[in-house]
Protein backbone atom coordinates (compact mmCIF):
# COMPACT_ATOMS: atom_id res chain seq x y z
CA UNK A 1 0.00 0.00 0.00
CA UNK A 2 1.26 3.24 -0.88
CA UNK A 3 -0.11 6.86 -0.36
CA UNK A 4 0.92 9.30 -2.47
CA UNK A 5 1.50 12.69 -0.90
CA UNK A 6 1.19 16.30 -2.60
CA UNK A 7 4.88 17.23 -2.10
CA UNK A 8 5.20 13.76 -4.54
CA UNK A 9 6.73 11.41 -1.58
CA UNK A 10 5.53 7.94 -1.83
CA UNK A 11 5.04 6.21 1.55
CA UNK A 12 5.44 2.60 1.65
CA UNK A 13 3.38 0.07 4.35
CA UNK A 14 5.59 -1.63 7.23
CA UNK A 15 4.92 -5.29 4.84
CA UNK A 16 6.49 -3.79 2.23
CA UNK A 17 10.11 -4.45 2.23
CA UNK A 18 10.95 -1.05 0.61
CA UNK A 19 9.17 -1.81 -2.93
CA UNK A 20 6.49 -0.22 -4.18
CA UNK A 21 3.38 -2.14 -5.95
CA UNK A 22 3.86 -4.40 -8.60
CA UNK A 23 7.58 -3.93 -8.47
CA UNK A 24 9.75 -7.41 -8.77
CA UNK A 25 11.10 -8.92 -5.22
CA UNK A 26 15.18 -9.71 -5.87
CA UNK A 27 16.70 -12.44 -4.15
CA UNK A 28 19.95 -13.99 -4.24
CA UNK A 29 21.96 -16.32 -2.04
CA UNK A 30 25.41 -16.04 -1.22
CA UNK A 31 28.10 -19.05 -1.75
CA UNK A 32 31.13 -19.32 0.40
CA UNK A 33 34.32 -22.07 0.59
CA UNK A 34 33.57 -21.94 4.53
CA UNK A 35 30.35 -21.51 6.60
CA UNK A 36 32.49 -19.14 9.32
CA UNK A 37 30.62 -16.29 9.32
CA UNK A 38 33.27 -13.70 11.07
CA UNK A 39 35.65 -14.54 7.65
CA UNK A 40 38.48 -16.05 9.76
CA UNK A 41 39.86 -19.30 8.31
CA UNK A 42 40.67 -22.33 10.97
CA UNK A 43 43.84 -23.51 10.74
CA UNK A 44 45.05 -25.42 7.59
CA UNK A 45 45.21 -29.12 8.69
CA UNK A 46 48.19 -29.98 6.39
CA UNK A 47 49.85 -27.12 7.65
CA UNK A 48 49.55 -28.50 11.31
CA UNK A 49 49.94 -31.89 10.17
CA UNK A 50 53.76 -31.01 8.91
CA UNK A 51 54.53 -29.05 11.89
CA UNK A 52 53.50 -32.27 14.40
CA UNK A 53 55.42 -34.60 12.11
CA UNK A 54 58.61 -32.20 11.51
CA UNK A 55 58.64 -32.47 15.74
CA UNK A 56 58.59 -36.41 15.17
CA UNK A 57 61.32 -36.48 12.98
CA UNK A 58 63.11 -34.14 15.58
CA UNK A 59 62.14 -36.35 18.67
CA UNK A 60 63.21 -39.29 16.88
CA UNK A 61 66.81 -37.85 16.84
CA UNK A 62 66.54 -37.51 20.13
CA UNK A 63 65.85 -40.55 20.81
CA UNK A 64 67.72 -43.25 18.61
CA UNK A 65 66.52 -46.31 17.86
CA UNK A 66 62.67 -45.37 17.66
CA UNK A 67 60.26 -45.29 15.04
CA UNK A 68 57.94 -41.90 13.88
CA UNK A 69 55.89 -44.27 11.87
CA UNK A 70 54.76 -46.01 15.28
CA UNK A 71 53.96 -42.11 16.23
CA UNK A 72 52.25 -41.41 13.04
CA UNK A 73 48.60 -41.64 14.12
CA UNK A 74 49.32 -39.34 17.12
CA UNK A 75 50.91 -36.82 15.34
CA UNK A 76 47.24 -36.98 12.55
CA UNK A 77 45.14 -36.83 15.83
CA UNK A 78 47.30 -34.48 17.53
CA UNK A 79 47.15 -31.96 14.27
CA UNK A 80 43.16 -33.19 14.58
CA UNK A 81 42.62 -31.54 17.69
CA UNK A 82 44.56 -28.39 17.10
CA UNK A 83 42.50 -27.36 13.97
CA UNK A 84 39.35 -28.34 15.88
CA UNK A 85 40.59 -25.84 18.79
CA UNK A 86 41.04 -23.20 16.05
CA UNK A 87 37.45 -23.94 14.19
CA UNK A 88 35.38 -24.85 17.44
CA UNK A 89 32.35 -22.56 16.20
CA UNK A 90 32.00 -24.24 12.59
CA UNK A 91 29.71 -27.02 11.80
CA UNK A 92 30.89 -30.38 11.59
CA UNK A 93 34.11 -29.64 13.22
CA UNK A 94 33.31 -32.16 15.84
CA UNK A 95 34.38 -34.84 13.68
CA UNK A 96 38.26 -33.47 14.08
CA UNK A 97 37.50 -33.72 18.01
CA UNK A 98 36.20 -37.55 17.94
CA UNK A 99 38.81 -38.81 15.37
CA UNK A 100 41.93 -36.15 17.21
CA UNK A 101 41.11 -37.93 20.41
CA UNK A 102 40.96 -41.40 19.81
CA UNK A 103 44.03 -41.23 17.38
CA UNK A 104 46.15 -39.18 20.20
CA UNK A 105 44.61 -41.76 22.90
CA UNK A 106 45.98 -45.36 20.70
CA UNK A 107 49.43 -43.49 19.74
CA UNK A 108 49.98 -41.54 23.19
CA UNK A 109 51.66 -44.85 24.98
CA UNK A 110 53.95 -45.47 22.82
CA UNK A 111 55.36 -42.10 22.85
CA UNK A 112 55.21 -42.67 26.44
CA UNK A 113 56.53 -45.80 26.95
CA UNK A 114 59.92 -44.61 24.37
CA UNK A 115 60.86 -41.81 26.81
CA UNK A 116 60.34 -43.82 29.90
CA UNK A 117 57.34 -42.44 31.54
CA UNK A 118 55.71 -45.64 31.65
CA UNK A 119 57.14 -49.18 31.78
CA UNK A 120 56.28 -51.61 28.68
CA UNK A 121 53.39 -53.77 29.48
CA UNK A 122 50.42 -54.82 27.28
CA UNK A 123 46.74 -52.67 27.72
CA UNK A 124 48.35 -49.08 27.56
CA UNK A 125 46.69 -48.06 24.54
CA UNK A 126 43.06 -49.86 25.76
CA UNK A 127 43.00 -47.91 29.32
CA UNK A 128 44.01 -44.39 27.43
CA UNK A 129 41.12 -45.07 24.89
CA UNK A 130 38.76 -45.82 27.56
CA UNK A 131 39.71 -43.10 29.42
CA UNK A 132 39.00 -40.64 26.19
CA UNK A 133 35.95 -42.44 25.48
CA UNK A 134 34.65 -41.78 28.77
CA UNK A 135 35.71 -37.74 28.59
CA UNK A 136 34.31 -37.24 25.15
CA UNK A 137 31.01 -38.43 26.67
CA UNK A 138 31.24 -36.00 29.17
CA UNK A 139 32.10 -33.32 27.49
CA UNK A 140 29.89 -33.72 24.83
CA UNK A 141 27.06 -34.54 26.83
CA UNK A 142 23.91 -33.27 25.36
CA UNK A 143 20.91 -35.37 26.72
CA UNK A 144 20.06 -36.86 29.71
CA UNK A 145 21.33 -40.27 30.80
CA UNK A 146 24.98 -42.03 30.38
CA UNK A 147 26.10 -42.02 26.65
CA UNK A 148 27.29 -44.69 24.84
CA UNK A 149 30.65 -43.64 24.60
CA UNK A 150 31.11 -43.32 28.07
CA UNK A 151 29.65 -46.93 28.98
CA UNK A 152 32.27 -48.54 26.06
CA UNK A 153 35.09 -46.39 27.60
CA UNK A 154 34.42 -47.29 30.67
CA UNK A 155 34.83 -51.04 29.83
CA UNK A 156 37.66 -50.75 27.57
CA UNK A 157 39.44 -48.97 30.62
CA UNK A 158 38.99 -51.81 33.11
CA UNK A 159 40.26 -53.87 30.44
CA UNK A 160 42.81 -51.73 30.02
CA UNK A 161 43.27 -51.60 33.96
CA UNK A 162 43.36 -55.29 34.36
CA UNK A 163 45.94 -55.90 30.86
CA UNK A 164 48.47 -53.36 32.49
CA UNK A 165 48.29 -55.15 35.52
CA UNK A 166 47.21 -52.92 37.37
CA UNK A 167 44.28 -54.70 38.72
CA UNK A 168 45.76 -58.18 38.42
CA UNK A 169 43.32 -59.66 40.84
CA UNK A 170 40.30 -58.27 38.25
CA UNK A 171 41.78 -59.23 34.91
CA UNK A 172 39.86 -62.50 34.45
CA UNK A 173 36.78 -61.25 35.86
CA UNK A 174 36.29 -57.93 33.84
CA UNK A 175 35.17 -59.03 30.47
CA UNK A 176 32.25 -61.16 32.32
CA UNK A 177 31.27 -58.06 34.79
CA UNK A 178 30.95 -55.50 32.20
CA UNK A 179 28.79 -57.93 30.22
CA UNK A 180 26.73 -58.24 33.20
CA UNK A 181 26.25 -55.00 33.98
CA UNK A 182 25.65 -53.53 30.30
CA UNK A 183 22.89 -56.74 30.49
CA UNK A 184 21.23 -55.46 33.34
CA UNK A 185 21.10 -51.57 32.46
CA UNK A 186 19.83 -53.04 29.17
CA UNK A 187 16.90 -55.10 31.67
CA UNK A 188 16.12 -52.27 33.80
CA UNK A 189 15.73 -49.84 31.07
CA UNK A 190 13.39 -52.09 29.65
CA UNK A 191 11.44 -52.39 33.02
CA UNK A 192 11.07 -49.03 33.59
CA UNK A 193 9.95 -48.37 30.40
CA UNK A 194 6.85 -50.87 30.67
CA UNK A 195 6.00 -49.12 34.13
Amino acid sequence: MSDQDEDGVTRLGPDSGGRGPGEPVVTYREWAWSSDEAGRPGLPFVGVLLLAFGGLLLLQQLLPGTSVWSWLGLAIGASALVVYASRRSRTGSGFLLWIGVILVAIGLPSLLIAIGLLPERDGWGTLFLGIALVALGLVRRTRPGIPVSIWIGGALALIGLSETALLPNLSGYVLPLIVLAIGGVIVLRALTVRR
